[in-house]
């Protein structure tokens, strides 16, 4: 029951209702004895292993995305509406799957899962990146898997859910939940014919994206055969890595990572889209340094590629990245402009909130990691839009000292701000230890301004040490903080078993391991 009313708490207000028609808000009002049903049902559908068919049904609404031709079906995302009660259940089956399966998953993967972000990808590439000097390079490939999640064979699925040892009643439930799904499309007010898939994970639900990366876990492992190779993932966002003296080896290294791409690609039913995957061979000025092919297709060359959002370049510096984001910072500017003035408007407060959530949102991601290998001109670029946002929020002459303006607009010096995440993230990055924290040590080297108000910050608590922190479900780290565990079990007695037979075992089993010893208290 507590799983349940937890699951049930987490359920998001204001959301439109499935194809059962039942709003969140209906089951956040049910009472004890609704609740009970509800459990007895979730109860029976796991003990068979069996979804009902209304759960597995969604309603497909198509959205035009941003910019792009109403023409095109590509242009469209599509957002699925499935069955509330079947969001209510699938968090618990989550919980349950993820206990087993996250100590099994790669370090390389930090898409969907607890406590990681995009941040990690970042900064394993940028630690290869780092590492590139006029004698070792470092060449990359930019994977792009094309609707990985709309083509992954349900079999695949089941059988890597199987192999990492989940119970047989979880993966039971999971065969279940993915088998025979259907969707109708919705379009102004009009609904398609039902269709069934047979491929993908479910969009829009819980167990979906747990359920692909623990398909990707099997190629991380493949890649991770290959000699010299140094790979990346967020969820299908796949960048192989190798680094070498030799051009050739780099070469070599990286077309081996790609056949095994290919083959593990055909094994699982997905496609790669060798026109939008990319190659770079950084510190390297030559149009085409690299010579690599997938499925008999060429890889084209990119200069600056974009990876989670964060543009690079073959040589160093982050101009590129910076300009773009200058760019976006004084388009949004603008807009702030237009609405504010010094003797009417919103007020200071409303502006700064608008100037946090609409233009420092998108500077501050990913700043930890592509900052402090932007030169002086790009970071300047970024502190002048600041200024000027400064002036905005504060409604005072552009004359004035930025110090004053920051100060009247309450608002931190970028570098500052920058240096202050920079610093939970290396944090962070020591706390999970691993592949994790050799990465943060390449990026923030002993000379790093980071790494040094770290050392500063350190001298001045010798006896504090930053230890990799324990799986949470492991012995040790539960030892001081779990519950008693008391024997719920007796053999050779199960659940179905009549009541007098149950009772007899448990006297049994109570006056054999109860049993005083001694003389009787007086």
């Amino acid at each position: 029951m507590a799983e349940l009313r937890r699951s049930i708490k987490l359920l998001p207000s204001g959301s439109a209702a499935g194809p059962d028609c039942l709003y969140n808000e209906v089951l956040q009002h049910l009472g004890r004895t609704a609740l009970n049903v509800v459990l007895r049902l979730f109860n029976e559908s796991l003990r068979t292993g069996v979804v009902p068919p209304a759960w597995k049904t969604g309603v497909i609404i198509p959205i035009l995305k941003a910019g792009k031709k109403a023409e095109d079906l590509d242009s469209y995302r599509h957002v699925t509406l499935t069955s509330c009660l079947c969001k209510v259940m699938e968090p618990i089956i989550s919980v349950r799957l993820r206990d087993t399966v996250e100590s099994q998953l790669v370090p390389q993967q930090s898409g969907f899962r607890p406590g990681c972000s995009t941040l990690e990808q970042l900064l394993h590439v940028r630690a290869a990146l780092c590492r590139s000097t006029h004698q070792y390079r470092t060449g990359a490939v930019f994977v792009d898997y094309e609707k990985a999640f709309d083509t992954v064979d349900h079999d695949k699925i089941a059988r890597e859910i199987h192999r990492m040892k989940v119970s047989p009643h979880i993966v039971k439930w999971c065969v279940s939940f993915l088998s025979n799904r259907t969707g109708r499309v919705r379009f102004k007010e009009k609904l398609s014919s039902s269709r069934t898939f047979e491929r993908g994970v479910p969009q829009g639900t819980v167990l979906g994206p747990i359920m692909f990366i623990i398909v990707m876990n099997s190629l991380n492992q493949r890649l991770a055969e290959v000699p010299l190779l140094q790979h990346g993932f967020f969820a299908d966002d796949l960048t192989p890595l190798a680094r070498h003296t030799e051009r050739d080896v780099i070469n070599h290294t990286l077309q081996c990572g790609l056949n095994v791409v290919l083959q593990w690609s055909k094994e699982y039913f997905m496609s790669v889209n060798v026109a939008k995957t990319k190659c770079t061979l950084f510190g390297c000025i030559e149009r085409h340094p690299l010579t690599l092919q997938l499925d008999g297709e060429r890889i084209g060359a990119d200069r600056t590629p974009k990876l989670l959002g964060v543009t690079s370049q073959r040589l160093h510096g982050m101009a590129t990245h910076a300009a773009e984001t200058r760019r976006k910072m004084d388009f949004r500017l603008l807009q702030i402009a237009a609405i504010s003035a010094s003797t009417w408007g919103p007020r200071r407060q409303v502006l700064r909130a608008f100037y946090l959530a609409l233009v420092q949102a998108h500077t501050m991601y990913g700043i930890e990691v592509w900052y402090w290998d932007a030169s002086e001109r790009s970071r300047d670029l970024l502190a002048a839009a600041q200024h000027k946002a400064s002036h905005i929020i504060a409604g005072i002459p552009h004359g004035t000292r930025k110090e004053d303006s920051l100060l009247e607009s309450n608002l931190l010096l970028l570098k500052t701000a920058t240096l202050v995440h920079s610093m939970k993230f290396i944090l962070m990055c020591e706390s999970r230890g691993g592949c994790l924290r050799r990465s943060a040590e390449e990026v923030y080297h002993s000379k790093h301004p980071v790494r040094a108000l770290h050392s500063r910050i350190m001298r001045s608590y010798p006896h504090l040490r930053i230890e990799p922190r324990e799986h949470p479900l492991e012995t040790s780290a539960l030892r001081h903080s779990c519950r008693p565990i008391f024997h719920t079990q007796i053999k050779p007695v199960c659940a179905d078993d009549p009541e007098d037979v149950k009772r007899e075992a448990s006297e049994k089993w109570i006056e054999r391991n109860f049993a005083r010893r001694g003389k009787e208290p007086p």
